[in-house]
């Protein structure tokens, strides 16, 4: 495509998008306006990603976002190696100062403040040679564009494979990867930051860490102590971090349904607590047959509230009343539930408690979760899993396929089988050095794709100093050198151990005497050579070696 052409449709893509952001700002109180967004022929919709965008110019794909928070239009631009960081903003967020703003990340390199009501063909034209000004050069400078194409590269692996496991040397950032590819997953490529996605974004990503002492218990559900409200201890069945992790992922968007109970619960509660600090307690209450409840007094237990009558045993805590309000029984056995159906009676005629009507389902949650699991090795596999081995294999997500769990028959409905859900993506992360390797039994393997994350692409992606990089592929030749090291690349250093040096805070020496030297002692613990191999692989990093490319020693 020549450049007057792309100059003028992506010219075209933008107009557009402005003149629906002032329509919709100057006619329909700046909300987004489905109806006249279907009358445009580019921005049909709020907002769309390059991945499900249609509008390619240059072979570039070019998403949108209509912002509606602060009366802002964005319009980011993104080719298909990009992750959503270059943008072309029409900001209206200070109607005295209307804008076109083009930035890279959060950098802004350009603005044109308008004068006028609305930009004029020339403002965006201009705004639209500055985006492809900087394509160009970047084209020319393709390092960024690269490590940019391979993490969505490693991205779109994982959306294919459902689980995907990191391997590699030490050091190689495996674990700073796998938070970059859940940052491009849940934001739908916009960012691989996680400290630039929204609140809610960033809900969508969990994290845990195995260890030998992690098991089943912590990982799907288990048996935990809890102290009812008359004080006695008990085991409650609680859901694990991923069990927690998976149901937050499978919930649905519910209409058309009527409950606000916890709006009337709070004034209630806040009028009991209140009536118990100042006075005997709250003196309002009547139960079904019009009796007055004396000296009804607060309470907070486990982080649940609830009420009880003065010098009683009646405890009424909120969930309880919840599940009576909603036509269930408050509790399995339905005790004191004529207390409960008076609270409820109560709320309706004092605190505006409206009838409970149930939602419908209007579609499955379609946004992308991503659970990492760090050193996923290090735990004993099979123990921790239990049976999700099955539930996590790709072919079995969704709810064509389910499991009991362990603990199945005490759920509220011991026949529901637990599934997971096709917007679940996990990440693992392991050393291959690691002696826990071996735990990694086959049948998990068969369900994961496994990625090895060499040590040469750590210091590409890491590293600033080509200097760096230089002694960092120096020793690690040395290391894998039959007549050196002798070791394979599972043992090669990655660039997370150079980074202090790379940025001026650590000197070569603090770098070999407190991470280095140790780890390679341990790599050659037991061999009867170790010393030798020390000393030999000392020199290569001080450049008393003999490999090419040495560069001036600090040592």
């Amino acid at each position: 495509m020549n450049d007057s052409s792309r100059m003028e449709e992506l010219s075209e893509v933008v107009t557009e998008l402005i003149e629906f952001s002032n329509w919709c700002y100057d006619n329909n109180e700046g909300n987004y306006s489905e109806v006249k967004a279907k009358q445009n022929k580019f921005i049909r919709g709020k907002r769309k990603t390059d991945r499900k965008s249609s509008i390619i110019i240059d072979n570039l794909h070019f998403g949108w976002n209509y912002n509606q928070n602060n009366a802002g239009k964005k319009l980011w631009a993104k080719g298909y190696v990009n992750t959503g960081y270059t943008n072309i903003a029409y900001d209206r967020s200070n109607e005295n100062d209307k804008k076109l703003v083009f930035s890279v990340k959060k950098e802004i390199k350009k603005i044109i403040h308008l004068p006028s009501d609305k930009p004029i063909t020339s403002e965006i034209k201009e705004i639209v040679e500055t985006f492809w000004n900087y394509q160009d050069k970047k084209e020319m400078n393709p390092k960024e564009t690269d490590v940019k194409g391979y993490l969505q590269a490693l991205s779109d692996k994982l959306i294919k494979s459902k689980n995907l496991i990191l391997r590699g040397a030490p050091g190689t950032g495996k674990t700073f990867l796998a938070n970059e590819m859940a940052a491009d997953v849940v934001s739908n490529g916009r960012t691989t930051q996680i400290n630039e996605l929204s609140e809610d974004e960033k809900s969508r990503i969990g994290f845990v860490q195995f260890h030998p002492s992690y098991d089943y218990t912590d990982f799907v559900e288990g048996l935990r102590p809890t102290t009812s409200d008359d004080g006695v201890v008990s085991f409650t069945l609680k859901d694990g971090s991923f069990k927690s992790f998976v149901e937050k992922a499978k919930k649905t968007k519910k209409v058309n349904g009527q409950d606000n109970f916890e709006e009337a619960w709070a004034r209630f509660f806040d009028a009991v607590t209140e009536a118990s600090i100042e006075g005997e307690g709250y003196n309002k209450l009547k139960t079904l047959t019009g009796k007055p409840v004396r000296n009804l007094l607060a309470y907070e237990r486990n982080e649940i509230q609830g009420v009880y009558p003065a010098k009683t045993n009646t405890y009424l805590n909120h969930d309880q009343i919840y599940n009576v309000y909603r036509g269930l029984p408050g509790t399995p056995k339905g005790g004191f539930d004529a207390y409960r159906k008076a609270i409820v009676k109560h709320l309706k005629e004092e605190f505006g408690l409206k009838n409970y009507t149930a939602s419908t389902v209007d579609s499955t949650n379609n946004q992308n979760y991503v659970f990492i699991i760090d050193e996923i090795n290090r735990g004993e596999i099979s123990k921790i899993f239990g049976e999700l081995f099955f539930s996590i294999d790709p072919g079995y997500r969704g709810h064509k396929e389910g499991v009991y769990t362990q603990y199945a028959n005490l759920h509220e409905n011991p026949e529901e089988k637990f599934y997971i859900p096709n917007n679940v993506y996990i990440i693992g992360t392991m050393n291959d050095i690691d002696r826990s390797v071996d735990t990694f039994d086959f049948a998990m393997r068969r369900r994961f794709t496994f990625l090895e994350i060499k040590a040469e692409d750590s210091a590409q992606k890491m590293l600033k100093q080509e200097k760096t990089k230089k002694l960092m592929m120096r020793l690690n030749e040395a290391i894998v050198a039959k007549e050196k090291g002798g070791l394979s690349t599972d043992y090669q250093i990655g660039a997370s151990y150079f980074l202090g040096i790379d940025n001026g805070e650590e000197t070569m020496e603090q770098l070999w005497d407190t991470k280095l030297y140790p780890l390679l002692k341990d790599y050659f613990r037991g061999e009867h050579k170790a010393t030798e191999k020390l000393e030999i692989l000392g020199k290569v990093y001080s450049n008393d070696g003999d490999l090419d490319e040495a560069e001036t020693s600090t040592r």
